[in-house]
């Protein structure tokens, strides 16, 4: 069974611990072919000046990448094909490569089942599936921006720039060390941390959001025979929406502004619903208004909408003024809502508006279609 070391290596390929435990370090092949051996001191027998060791070796050759920690990379040859063939992986022409991909394949293996039944420090609470998920996610986050360590404590750095989720505050990046894997560039201050807290904090509603105006494709389906017998009616959807989503995030932009300026409170709740009620009954009329009026027009102009033209347009009038009245009712009431479960009404209140105007404007649309045109076109 492989040893791994405090660094998540191989002992014998570890440049630290193999020194410590008095190890001979082995090749290390990457999947690119590429060898690593450690560089020795230059006067250290067995070792050759820089001119020499890369032109008297035959079968290796320089990569051209450039040498960290004092390893010497080189690019390790072939061996010579002996008759071997596999049909899994046709390049295999020597049963010492085949030997040598083995080996590797065996070696991922086993440490990705060492991480995933052991795993090291940090990591441990990234898959303790019993802390909050925000909380794993923000560490796991944190663990690959900032870097392990090559020494003894490779999380030490990580430790003591961790804040928590909840609290809101950013890592404490002042002289904390960074491990060589990093992603954190000082110039650029903590602009990376911000847009991923902006990111995390909004893409959680979204996803949820999106899943629920999938309810949009239901509704249009239950009201598909509809759909069909006035195809007229598919023409204002995108009107009848847009008109209630409109209204319902101008009434949560309000509500939102008036309770960060301390001008309404959670208990004032009933009393700004029922003035957006009104409020949404009068807009709604003026904007059914302003659709007849047009539906109208565009029947003297072009003999549009076929000859129950009226009754569409007293569907669509009635339809706007139910939508946008519950569109501003929604829109009124969802910042208190939010406000009181502790989410940010800032960040989630006018996509959920929209959703569910979404969904519960082709609701109503269509039912009052369905009260209207019944025994004409439906």
């Amino acid at each position: 069974m492989p040893t791994f070391c405090r660094h998540n290596h191989l002992v014998q390929n570890c440049p630290i611990c193999s020194k410590e435990q008095h190890l001979e370090m082995r090749p290390v092949v990457s999947p690119g072919g590429h060898t690593v051996r450690p560089s020795r001191p230059a006067g250290e027998p067995g070792t050759r000046s820089p001119a020499r060791s890369g032109a008297g070796r035959s079968g290796t050759s320089r990569s051209g990448g450039r040498g960290s920690g004092g390893l010497t990379v080189r690019r390790l040859s072939r061996a010579a094909e002996d008759g071997y063939h596999s049909g899994l992986v046709p390049g295999l022409r020597s049963s010492t490569d085949a030997q040598r991909l083995a080996e590797e394949m065996a070696f991922a293996a086993t440490r990705l089942e060492r991480l995933q039944s052991e795993p090291p420090g940090l990591y441990a609470e990234v898959a303790d599936a019993s802390l909050p998920l925000e909380e794993r996610t923000w560490l796991a986050f944190l663990i690959a921006y900032l870097g392990p360590l090559d020494d003894d404590a490779p999380f030490a750095g990580i430790e003591r720039a961790r804040t928590a989720w909840s609290a809101g505050e950013a890592p404490r990046l002042d002289d904390v060390p960074l491990g060589p894997r990093t992603a954190h560039e000082a110039g650029r201050g903590r602009r990376t941390i911000d847009a991923y807290r902006q990111w995390a904090e909004r893409a959680g509603w979204l996803i949820v959001l999106f899943l629920g105006e999938m309810l949009t494709a239901t509704a249009m389906g239950y009201f598909e025979k509809e759909i069909e017998r006035a195809v007229v009616l598919a023409l204002f959807v995108p009107l009848i929406i847009s008109s209630g989503g409109n209204s319902g995030s101008q009434a949560s932009t309000l509500v939102i502004r008036a309770i960060a300026l301390g001008e309404l409170r959670l208990r004032d709740w009933w009393r700004v619903v029922r003035r957006e009620v009104a409020a949404g009954v009068a807009l709604g009329s003026l904007l059914g208004t302003i659709g007849l009026a047009r539906i109208l027009s565009w029947v003297v102009l072009f003999h549009a909408y076929g000859a129950h033209y009226l009754l569409v347009g007293f569907t669509v009038a009635g339809s706007l003024v139910g939508v946008v009245t519950f569109g501003t009712m929604a829109g009124s009431l969802l910042p208190f809502v939010l406000r009181r479960l502790g989410f940010d009404p800032a960040s989630a209140c006018a996509p959920l508006v929209a959703t569910l105007v979404d969904v519960s404007g082709l609701v109503i649309y269509f039912s009052v279609a369905s009260f209207i045109l019944r025994g004409t076109l439906l």
